[in-house]
C-alpha cells in the first residue's frame, strides 16, 4: 500500500533488514515499499533542480535498487506451468537488466548495468540457485 501523506508528499519507508528467503506475505511487504519509495524519488527528482541534490535523490534511487534486486520472489505456490515460468522470467531478468522487473519504466535510466564481479550479483546469483530459478 502507497503511505501518501498529501498532494506533494510521499513519505520514503525504511528497508527492512536483511531476510532470504522470504514468504510470499513478506515479500509483498517488500514490493509495497519499494513501489511507495521509487514513486517517492520519482516526485523529488520532478520537484529537484539543484544538481547536487538530483545527485543525492539518484543515489538513493540507485541503494533502494540495489536493495530489491535481491529480493527474491518466493515461487508460486500452486505450480502451474505458465506462473511458474513468468516467475522464473521475472527472477533471471534481474541478472541481465540489473533491475527488478518491478521498477518504473521512468527510473531505469539512473540504474547502472550489472556488474557481474561484484558482491551484490553473485549473491543474486546465489539466491537464485538455492530458490531454484
Amino acid at each position: 500500500m502507497l503511505e501518501y501523506w498529501g498532494e506533494d508528499s510521499w513519505e520514503i519507508s525504511p528497508l527492512p533488514e536483511e531476510k532470504f528467503p522470504l514468504t510470499a506475505e513478506d515479500f509483498e511487504a517488500r514490493l509495497d515499499i519499494y513501489e511507495n519509495n521509487q514513486i517517492s524519488y520519482l516526485r523529488q527528482l520532478e520537484r529537484c533542480s539543484e544538481e547536487e541534490e538530483k545527485e543525492k535523490i539518484i543515489a538513493s534511487l540507485q541503494k533502494l535498487e540495489s536493495w530489491f534486486v535481491l529480493q527474491v520472489e518466493p515461487p508460486p505456490s500452486q505450480l502451474k506451468k505458465s506462473e511458474h515460468n513468468e516467475w522464473r522470467s521475472r527472477e533471471k531478468s534481474k541478472l541481465q537488466t540489473g533491475y527488478s522487473p518491478h521498477s518504473m519504466v521512468a527510473l531505469r535510466q539512473f540504474f547502472p548495468p550489472p556488474d557481474k564481479k561484484s558482491p551484490a550479483y553473485r549473491e543474486l546469483v546465489r539466491r537464485l540457485t538455492v530458490s531454484k530459478v
